[in-house]
This record gives structure tokens, sequence and C-alpha cells, in this order.
């Protein structure tokens, strides 16, 4: 166990982040790989007494650099249109990295109504466009449901990944979704951490998955083309990070989720931050 607790800790202070998504996913046989990577800016605006942190986080930009399934590029495009809005974000986050507050809401909504304007002037208000919008909406116009969304963004997500706000544990109990977010799933991981003045490096792997016929059901049951009688998933979590001692403030990390349920259904994704000069 760590004596160090880690949050960040130092304000005013920016990080440049390369961050790699690596999938490889098996669905009824058919496989396909992607790779998306992004580029961003974090600024530490400043720490209270409380040890929570203003922050800033710019996306610079996002790009599919692999992908067999052209429906996810499509998709992709969508996506980053919807990116554009939250492109910069000032928010408050607790020491744990959970997000408290929207700073720049009213900047967000703005950015969501110039979005709309471009999308009606290029492609006209057909049905789908006003679904697309209807649905979005009250995203991008409540304060409460856009602080949820932006806490569940893969960066904040991956990034402080339950490591920030405490001591390193031996042994910690969590309950998470799946890989294919259809279920939670309870498991221990084990940590193994070593530190010298300036960096702590934590590693840990889950185990003891807790499965059993209703979670496999509830989980997979909805794909036509699995046969739960047979079935005998296995699954890995595992991660490695590095992190500033002096700012709280991650050097490299790489973390990997795989849920390997059978020869027809399989999902891989490969998480890897580095922090750029």
């Amino acid at each position: 166990m760590s004596s160090t607790e880690i949050y960040i800790s130092k304000p005013q202070i920016q990080r440049r982040y390369h961050i790699a998504i690596n999938g490889d996913m098996l669905m009824g046989g058919v496989e396909n790989n992607t790779k998306v990577e992004t580029e961003c800016l974090l600024n530490v605006l400043g720490i209270d007494s409380n040890k929570c942190a203003k922050i800033e986080l710019i996306t610079l930009d996002t790009n599919v650099i692999e992908t067999g399934n052209q429906a996810f590029r499509e998709l992709s495009v969508i996506a980053n249109q919807l990116k554009k809005v939250t492109q910069d974000i000032v928010c408050v986050i607790d020491k744990e990295g959970k997000v408290l507050q929207i700073i720049n809401i009213e900047q967000i909504k703005g950015k969501w109504e110039q979005l709309k304007g471009e999308m009606v002037s290029i492609c006209g208000r057909s049905g789908e466009l006003t679904d697309f919008f209807n649905v979005n909406e009250k995203l991008f116009s409540e304060e409460e449901t856009l602080r949820h969304y932006v806490g569940e963004m893969e960066f904040f997500k991956i990034y402080f990944n339950g490591l920030y706000g405490h001591r390193i544990r031996d042994e910690e109990h969590r309950k998470t979704d799946n890989a294919f977010k259809t279920n939670k799933i309870s498991y221990n991981l084990y940590f193994d951490n070593d530190e010298d003045d300036e960096l702590i490096r934590i590693r840990f792997e889950g185990r003891d998955f807790e499965i059993n016929h209703d979670w496999l059901e509830k989980s997979y049951g909805q794909m036509p083309f699995v046969d739960l009688r047979n079935m005998k998933p296995e699954f890995a979590i595992q991660g490695d990070y590095v992190i500033e001692k002096a700012t709280g403030l991650i050097k490299g990390a790489k973390f990997v989720w795989d849920e390997n349920t059978s020869k027809e259904l399989r999902l891989r994704t490969e998480y890897i931050i580095t922090e750029k000069r």
C-alpha cells in the first residue's frame, strides 16, 4: 500500500496529452478493429481548500485512424459534430475526479445552437435531423444532464479510473459496467505500486469476476448468435499508470478491458495516455 494520496494538487499548469483508443471487436463472427486518436489540453486553473480542482479540458483533434466498419466511420463523423459542442469544457472536479459543476454551460449551450443552425443550413430540416436535435436537446440544455454526460466521457473515466482521492490499497472491490455496457459486473482489483521522490507507478489487475446464469442472460441474452448454455466468458482488466507526485497529473498510462465470451463475441479495448512535450 502506498502512503501517497493522489489528487490534482498544483494550480496554473498545463499538460498536453495524446490518447489512443484501440478496439478489437468480434460480434456474430464478424471482426472489426478500430483505432481512434485524440489530442487534448488539460489546464489546471485552481485548487480549493477541499482539494477540488477547477480545470479546463480542450479537445484539439480526434481522428479515426483505422476501422473495418464503414458504419463506425460514419457514426464517428456525427459524434465529432457533437464533440464540437463540448470541445472546451471548464468544470470543477473533486479530488477523486468526479465532475461537480460545469462552469461554462452558457458557452456550451451557445455552441449547440450554432451547430443546429449549421446542420440545418447544410442538410435542411429533415425528420432524421429533427430526431437528432430532440435526442440531444436535453443533454445540452440541462445542467445536471450535461454534468453527468461530461463525467461519463472517456477522458474522465480513464484518466482518474478510481485511483484518485485516496491512498492506493492492496486490494479493492469494484462494480462497473462490463465491456459491452450491457450489465454491471463485480470483481476485485489487486494493486502493485512503487515510487520515488518524483513519480508513483501503479499497476493493477482485475480478478474474481462474479457471474452466474442470470448475469449471462441479462448481459448477452439479447444477442441471437450467442449460446448461453456453453458460454464460459473470460475477463481481463489491466492498468499501468505513472503519475507525477508534485502535481497529481499523469505522465503516461495504459488501461485494457478484455471481455472474451465465445468464438462469436469478444471486445477488447486498450487506452493509452501519453504526455506530449
